[in-house]
């Protein structure tokens, strides 16, 4: 059989006279047409050899019907075997991605159903405020929906409670109570929570034995569990993770400046190839990430020299916000977003909240709103001449060192270390390495710590000598 007898039944008026064909990709048509016509010379092939066998059985001439079948069967193979090329080729250009329209009308071609209308915007469209959408938010205002969010705060202050109550209400679906009662309530989301900084006994200290963050669903990562104890450790990690997972989750890292080798514009770039790889699988990656704040002078706004990581951390963030104490009293903070995530404009004034320790569950209030003048607690005032004091702050006894600022996670730190039995330069020196600057063990003179352990009423005071009672 010749091959240009067998482009002629491929030509399109024979093969749409035996199957009309609508629909469907180009080489599926194609592969579809051959079947069609193939399976017409089949059965023409076998009627003749059926009536060729009859007209044998009853003696009446048969040559002619064989012959017709045996032609009727070359026309059937050389079509199937045209017909197994097709179907190579279409599965040689499936693997391949090799999506090329080889003349299939486009009318016929499989349209996306995620396909959106063209449509043009006006400029004051286009430069209109977007109304505020709360799908976009884990918690209004600050932590944005698929982007690196940024938490800053100094020593003491309470990041590690906010971060673990913004996991909480997110993994739960639960409101957040620093939130105004009008803010929406966070849609609920798997949270996988990383703790780069751990202390013993810090869960069943901190937490209330955990009863509460068992129940929220949070899936921790502590840091022995990483390769490393490093940046590169977490990223490995962290890319195990979306490999991992397969819905939306909101990422924890509790502090991810702790780590030695942390660069923000590093952390940025991974991070945007995670959020990418997590879309290739189909879900949606957040980030939350604690970092420290070196306040020098805690009565001034936040600038970048404060923030470890500096403008590059700024600069690469999706969206930023520091928590800062508030003058009101000890357990009073506040919050201010630093940048809101673009096409949101953000507070002028900060929000203000309390941090309260209701079912054992340590935890932030909300309070109000004000300005953060009125939030800024008040700077020092220069030493008297003729007092030696400052304002609000207890003057210093001479060679005793500086004073220390305590705050109720120093006192509690405080007495663990004490319970452990370590002396007082001990205690000087974990206190250092936990809150850094705002507790410079080496300068501390004169028991400090003593001292502070008398007025708790962990050790007995010293008794007085003769002669040193006061008259």
């Amino acid at each position: 059989m010749s091959e240009k007898f067998i482009e002629t039944l491929n030509h399109t008026g024979i093969v749409k006279t035996i199957m009309p064909h609508v629909g469907a990709s180009v080489n599926l048509n194609m592969s579809n047409r051959y079947m069609s016509v193939k399976g017409a010379f089949g059965m023409g092939s076998f009627g003749f050899m059926t009536w060729s066998g009859y007209c044998l059985c009853v003696k009446k001439p048969w040559h002619r019907q064989l012959m017709t079948a045996v032609a009727f069967g070359v026309v059937y193979v050389a079509l199937d075997y045209k017909d197994s090329k097709i179907n190579a080729k279409t599965t040689t250009k499936n693997s391949s991605g090799d999506d090329k329209n080889d003349g299939t009308p486009v009318s016929n071609m499989p349209q996306s159903v995620n396909s959106k209308p063209y449509e043009l915007e006006t400029f004051s469209q286009l430069n209109g405020d977007p109304p505020r959408n709360p799908d976009m938010w884990f918690v209004e205002g600050f932590v944005a929906i698929g982007l690196v969010n940024w938490l800053l705060g100094g020593a003491g202050v309470g990041k590690s409670i906010f971060m673990v109550q913004i996991a909480v209400a997110v993994s739960s679906g639960t409101r957040i109570d620093f939130l105004p009662e009008d803010r929406h309530i966070p849609r609920k989301t798997q949270v996988v929570f990383y703790r780069i900084e751990e202390f013993d006994n810090e869960y069943s200290g901190k937490y209330g034995n955990g009863e509460i963050l068992e129940r929220s669903g949070i899936k921790w990562r502590n840091r022995n569990k990483l390769s490393a104890l490093n940046y590169q450790g977490l990223v490995d990690d962290l890319k195990q993770m979306v490999e991992t997972i397969s819905e939306d989750t909101l990422v924890c890292i509790d502090p991810v400046t702790k780590l030695p080798d942390f660069d923000a514009g590093k952390f940025a770039e991974e991070a945007e190839i995670l959020m990418n790889r997590a879309k290739e699988k189909g879900f949606c990656l957040t980030f939350l990430c604690s970092a420290h704040l070196d306040e020098k002078e805690p009565w001034k706004s936040v600038t970048t020299v404060d923030i470890r990581g500096g403008d590059r951390l700024i600069q690469t963030a999706g969206s930023a916000f520091a928590i800062r104490k508030e003058k009101t009293d000890e357990t009073s903070r506040y919050l201010k977003s630093l940048k809101p995530p673009k096409g949101y404009a953000g507070d002028e004034n900060v929000l203000v909240c309390k941090l309260v320790s209701g079912d054992n569950y340590p935890h932030a209030e909300h309070v109000g709103h004000k300005s953060e003048a009125e939030a800024l607690p008040l700077k020092p005032k220069a030493e008297s001449k003729s007092t030696g004091k400052k304002s609000g702050v207890e003057p210093k006894a001479s060679g005793r060192g500086p004073n220390i600022d305590w705050t109720e996670e120093m006192l509690e730190k405080l007495k663990e270390l004490h319970e452990e039995g370590l002396n007082d330069s001990q205690i000087a020196e974990a206190m250092t390495k936990q809150f850094g600057s705002q507790f410079p063990g080496s300068q501390l003179r004169g028991g400090q710590i003593n001292r502070k352990l008398v007025e708790l009423g962990l050790i007995p005071p010293k008794p007085v000598k003769p002669g040193d009672e006061k008259k």
